[in-house]
């Protein structure tokens, strides 16, 4: 399962539709895609770093600490990181970036690298 963490409803489903046949699962807090992430069987967390309930940065160290195995599945999505936590994250190398405006084959590209798949 691929998991998105957006809360921009459309573009959660956009990435869904672009991601078919995948099986992808939208959370629209931090959260709520925190917990699907710790609890599931995981490809890929595409999170973004702008989040309503707590910042994506948190959500990512989580998902790091809780369970580290995710930690090279990890992407992160940003339309330009506006917390200085969230531009130390970006600039750390630690994790791939979708910087947003993306294309849908730059999303699929992303997850065919993080998950090993042939383009």
């Amino acid at each position: 399962m691929i998991v998105v963490i957006e809360d921009m409803a459309l573009v959660g489903r956009l990435i869904k539709r672009v991601l078919r046949p995948r099986e992808v699962a939208v959370f629209g807090t931090g959260r709520e895609g925190l917990e699907a992430a710790l609890q599931g069987d995981v490809e890929v967390v595409l999170c973004d770093l702008g989040l309503p309930d707590m910042p994506g940065t948190d959500v990512v160290e989580a998902i790091v600490t809780g369970a580290p195995q995710l930690a090279e599945r990890v992407v992160l999505m940003t339309g330009g990181a506006v917390t200085p936590a969230g531009q130390a994250l970006v600039s750390s190398g630690r994790f791939r970036v979708l910087e947003k405006p993306f294309s849908a084959s730059g999303l699929r590209d992303m997850v065919n690298l993080v998950t090993g798949s042939p383009s």
